[in-house]
């Protein structure tokens, strides 16, 4: 009986581990606030019945090519975008923009610092720092051990050059995606 008792809490403490990690990778993607009430058509490269908006989100966060998503909640559809088409008011869906390229690995970003750097726990915090300080044009992640005991995060009011050193991971936020250009209906809300 014992065995079976600590198995049953060595997979929950596991199931629980997993899902932690799951989260704190989700709540730390790419993409800028969600669009409630909000279609984005056109653009499509890709569709697929999703677990749900965050999911849909999640998705086009991760996926390089993915610009922008529309999530479709009466289907479950997740359409993912290779261009940012304008908005349209629309109750049937929830879209997003993604407003943060992807991580360069092994890359500084030195200098055009808007304030000192600053202790943070991981590069995804980082990243999110920058996401939501409309300042913020890029960012570099140095690692523990580098400047400080813990990581430092240092966010940029322009894009510097990028210089080659494992030090440091950088990103870029998206300054102006591509648009679709073509006629529209006249409730465009953008």
């Amino acid at each position: 009986m014992n065995m079976i008792v600590r198995r049953v809490f060595a997979t929950a403490a596991l199931t629980i581990a997993v899902a932690f990690m799951v989260c704190g990778a989700a709540a730390a993607d790419s993409m800028g606030q969600s669009e409630n009430a909000v279609d984005r058509p056109g653009g499509d490269y890709h569709s697929y019945n999703s677990g749900g908006l965050s999911q849909c989100s999640t998705s086009c966060g991760t996926i390089a090519r993915c610009k922008a998503y529309t999530y479709v909640p009466s289907t479950g559809i997740c359409w993912l975008k290779e261009t940012v088409p304008p908005r349209i008011a629309n109750g049937c869906c929830t879209s997003g923009v993604k407003v943060m390229g992807a991580m360069e690995m092994g890359t500084d970003r030195p200098g055009a610092d808007i304030r000192p750097g600053f202790d943070v726990a991981t590069v995804s915090s980082c990243e999110r720092s920058c996401r939501l300080d409309a300042t913020c044009k890029a960012y570099t992640f140095v690692k523990p051990g580098i400047q400080a005991a813990s990581a430092r995060c240092w966010l940029k009011h322009t894009t510097p050059a990028r210089v080659a050193n494992s030090c440091c991971v950088s990103g870029v936020r998206i300054a102006n995606p591509p648009a679709r250009r073509d006629s529209l209906p006249a409730t465009r809300i953008d």
